[in-house]
Formats: C-alpha cells, structure tokens, sequence
C-alpha cells in the first residue's frame, strides 16, 4: 500500500527502504482495516478500473457488497498482475479458483463452499462507465496518445475491436 500510494514502482534499494518507513509509520498511525480500505481503494483493477469498488461496479454493475464470494476471489486476483488478469483479454487467466483455494487455507471458507462456488460461473456485465482518468496524468498520458495517434492516422486502428490491431497500433 505504501508504494502504490506514495512511491515509484522502481526497483531500487532506496525505494525499498522508503518503503519499509512508510509502511512502519502507516501502521503506528492506522489499525489493520483503516490501511486494507487505503490498500484496496489505491490498487490498479485493470482497464482505468482504480479501487475494489470501481472495479466492482466496472466488471460486475453491483457495488462490493453485493457481490458473491466467487466474485470477491476474482477480483482479488486482479490486482497480482493487472495486465496479465486482465478480466477483458485474459478471462480463463484471472483465477479465481487460486484466490477460493487461499481462502479456504485461511478459514475464510468452508470446503463445501468452496467446491459449490468453483462450479459457479463468473459473467462480466460492463455496462457501468469508468472514470477513465483517475488522476491528471493519466488524462494528460491519454490525450498525448489520442493526439499522436491522430497525426499517425491510428485513430481507428486503436478502436478496433480486434485486440491484434489494437495492440499493433499502440506498439506503433
């Protein structure tokens, strides 16, 4: 939480040992559920999807208290790799059944339970709108990528809904 929140993702001794004090002084100043709400309104969902809530409402139209334990497991898988989770490119890789397995190693979830929901289906509804610009940035990142692909004539080509041509003129 610490890095996501106050720091870069660089892989460096001093940003390691920034995050070790942030992470002292957070937890001298917050109890255990005060930083788990930080942690899971801060982390990355995928496809602008910026905390647990957004992400919920993003792929499911329900808000998180709605949601079943199978849905709460996928989602939960997410944020390890969110480009490699992605629920939109990569369904099949968002494995739920690792995150049900965890929580049924953790006591969160009684054995029965757990093979009940393995057999249950995830559907995506996404027909709830994401504030695709969480921050500044990345609406400023987005409108220089918006205004090259135009000078470049990619604008349809990035709206494809061919991922192969999609990908092919993001590389470009």
């Amino acid at each position: 939480m610490a890095r996501n929140v106050y720091l870069s993702h660089d892989r460096t001794y001093n940003r390691k040992l920034s995050e070790l004090i942030y992470a002292y002084q957070i937890e001298r100043k917050k109890s255990k559920p005060e930083i788990m709400e930080l942690y899971l309104n801060a982390t990355y969902f995928s496809n602008g999807a910026y905390g647990i809530e957004a992400a919920s409402q993003y792929y499911f139209s329900k808000l998180t208290g709605e949601l079943t334990k199978a849905e709460l497991a996928f989602l939960a898988a997410i944020p390890n790799n969110p480009e490699y989770y992605n629920p939109l490119e990569h369904f099949d890789a968002t494995n739920q059944e690792r995150m049900l397995e965890q929580m049924v190693a953790n006591g969160a979830l009684e054995q029965a339970e757990y093979e009940s929901l393995i057999k249950s289906t995830i559907k995506l509804d996404l027909s709830i709108p994401v504030d695709l610009y969480p921050d500044y940035v990345t609406y400023v990142h987005q409108e220089l990528k918006n205004l090259v692909a135009s000078s470049e004539g990619l604008d349809k080509s990035l709206q494809s809904t061919d991922v192969t041509i999609r990908k092919n003129a993001e590389a470009e």
